[in-house]
């Protein structure tokens, strides 16, 4: 989603944001080029990979001799560790940053904070990982259990009996024997043979009698809806089916995606652009080339055009919405009054539109009559 530029203008005695589209901008070449290491894109993964998964993510700002941002350097939070200020409650003093045995530390001005709400902590966020903690852990272990299962069994499903005793060397070789012909997925359900006094007695449930995969689908529904995420945005249609794949995708990004993004450009036009620009600037993420969220053209025309015909939008601010800056005119129908207008204001209209077609017909009449009269005259 890009990250575009506007700047506040007066246009035609009205002020309003414009979208800034030359190169040269600074704040267009401060989010083009990040800086000399790291791509746009590769900044934006880790900005929002870092706040989804620890909750918070950092920004160390560069600036030139004029207080302008040149440059911006992703932070890992896991590095960074903040500072209180002791004169101000809730404030921060500093960001000490440590990796690879170095320590830097930098005045808060310099850093851009992204968090996430955290109830435990005023300086620190918490990432929605935090919430599925307990569930993501018995995910990992279900599948640790499982990949032990194929590779060689997570628990016995039997045992070898023998009616004598067995010296160590014995079993030894006995349970390398029956490993090499049973062991493995790619060795199940081989007919064994047993030897001697030896008896085979099963323990337990196998496998697949356990109620493996519905715990798995339980712990990816719960993972699912703690990052609010709808199924078929990863691929599972199993409550879903093409009628409803769009809302899916559609309320990912009108209830998900645009709340995080926007969260990002508050924090960016608020500690970024103001201390600098004041409302001159602004930055806002475009999503008019997101497919689901794009307006059919003639649905967006139908809905401008009836607003503006039952009085809720003016001809002007619905020409805005349609992207028509002509000064050309405009005609609506003639029957149209301002909302709140009295009956008898649309009544009186009507009466003199009557009383003027009238007049016109009776004019017309008269001449006619005259030029007649006048002919009968002259014979």
């Amino acid at each position: 989603v890009p990250l575009k530029v506007y700047e506040y203008k007066n246009i035609k005695g009205k002020a309003k944001y414009v979208e800034v589209t030359n190169p040269t901008n600074p704040i267009n070449q401060l989010f083009s080029k990040v800086n000399d290491h790291t791509t746009e894109n590769e900044f934006k993964e880790q900005s929002l990979s870092s706040l989804e998964l620890q909750g918070n993510s950092y920004w160390w700002i560069v600036r030139n001799g004029l207080n302008i941002p040149t440059q911006l350097h992703f932070m890992r939070p896991d590095f960074v560790t903040i500072v209180p200020d002791p004169n101000v409650p809730g404030g921060v003093k500093s960001y000490v940053f440590e990796s690879d045995g170095r320590k830097d530390i930098f005045d808060a001005s310099e850093i851009l904070h992204f968090k996430y709400f955290n109830p435990r902590s005023q300086f620190y966020g918490q990432s929605p990982l935090t919430a599925a903690r307990v569930t993501i852990e018995a995910d990992i272990y279900a599948k640790v259990y499982n990949k032990q299962f194929f590779r060689n069994s997570a628990r016995p499903y039997g045992v070898l009996k023998s009616k004598v005793n067995l010296d160590a060397k014995s079993r030894k070789r006995l349970k390398k024997m029956w490993n090499a012909a049973h062991q493995g997925s790619d060795k199940a359900y081989r007919t064994a043979l047993l030897e001697g006094d030896l008896d085979y007695k099963q323990l337990g449930l196998s496998q697949r009698d356990s109620d493996f995969i519905d715990q798995l689908k339980m712990y990816r529904e719960v993972i699912l809806a703690i990052f609010k995420v709808p199924p078929a945005m990863m691929n599972v249609y199993e409550y879903a089916n093409y009628s409803n794949v769009k809302e899916q995708r559609k309320i990912f990004w009108t209830d998900v995606m645009t709340k995080k993004l926007n969260k990002i450009s508050s924090y960016i036009n608020e500690f970024l652009l103001a201390p600098v620009w004041g409302i001159q600037y602004k930055v806002a993420y475009d999503y008019s080339d997101i497919e689901v969220l794009r307006e059919n053209e003639n649905e967006k025309i139908e809905r401008v055009v009836s607003q503006i015909t039952n009085g809720l939008m003016t001809l002007e601010q619905g020409r805005e919405v349609l992207g028509n800056d002509s000064d050309g005119v405009f005609y609506l129908p003639f029957n149209m009054a301002p909302i709140g207008a009295a009956s008898s204001v649309k009544s009186l209209e009507l009466k003199k539109k009557s009383i003027d077609i009238a007049k016109n017909l009776n004019e017309t009449r008269e001449k006619g009559i005259s030029r007649i009269r006048s002919r009968y005259n002259l014979a």
